[in-house]
């Protein structure tokens, strides 16, 4: 049973098997959550100077977000910087896996506090 969007093998198999596929950006069912994504804005700061070069943020990022950079900090070591910032979604998972704590994000904008209170009105209602 094909859930979300179907891509390439997916595909390919449909039309082996004869059967009719669906444009590329359709889900055949809205997904249940979809109201609820939780998006924020702000921005990324690498302080250079701490920087040791290992690297955990640039294979960590969930969205690759950063690359190595071509500069060398003071301590001699290559930092990262934020080659795609627009695709960050601002888990901070760089924050947490940063040994030298080289790298923070502040986070200006969120919608998190309306979906929490829409949820804790609904289940408000559910219990009436």
């Amino acid at each position: 049973m094909i859930v979300a969007k179907q891509k390439g093998a997916v595909k390919d198999t449909m039309k082996q098997e004869g059967l009719e596929a669906m444009p590329e950006d359709e889900f055949w069912r809205e997904p249940l959550d979809d109201a609820k994504e939780i998006k924020k804005e702000g921005n990324i700061h690498i302080l250079e100077f701490r920087c040791k070069g290992c690297g955990f943020c640039i294979e960590f990022c969930p969205k690759k977000v950063f690359i190595q950079s071509e500069g060398i900090n003071e301590r001699g070591y290559h930092p990262p910087e934020a080659k795609n910032p627009d695709d960050c979604v601002f888990c901070e998972l760089c924050m947490m896996v940063c040994p030298d704590f080289a790298i923070y994000v502040e986070v200006t904008k969120s919608n998190e506090d309306e979906i929490n209170n829409e949820g804790s009105k609904n289940s408000k209602k559910d219990e009436k």
